[in-house]
């Protein structure tokens, strides 16, 4: 088992050195930002009738009330953030801005 544990090893060593290209071959990374998910409420059709016209209305209001909330949510975090003048060095205040503002852009 050890035999050829270290035989893999060798050839697969072997085989970077012989084409170092190879091993460094893809293509980048690209990375970018995704807008915010947008929250969409669909009635549900049961068994092929027709939805309720109040029933729709009151899940898109529900909807919409969710997305304001989050969006509010995520503006008082950016604020929070953003009144910080130093990040804080330990404890729980360390832990609460790395979970809340150690991503967000200043």
């Amino acid at each position: 088992m050890g035999f050829e544990r270290k035989m893999g090893q060798a050839a697969l060593g072997f085989a970077i050195l012989i084409c170092p290209g190879a091993a460094l071959a893809g293509e980048p990374l690209v990375v970018t930002t995704l807008g915010d998910p947008e929250l969409l409420a669909v009635a549900q059709d049961v068994q092929g009738r027709a939805g309720d016209p109040a029933l729709d209305a009151t899940m898109r209001g529900f909807a919409s009330a969710i997305s304001q909330a989050a969006a509010a949510d995520q503006e008082s975090i950016a604020a929070r953030c953003k009144a910080i003048a130093k990040v804080p060095a330990g404890g729980a205040g360390r832990a609460a801005w790395e979970a809340n503002c150690r991503y967000l852009r200043r």
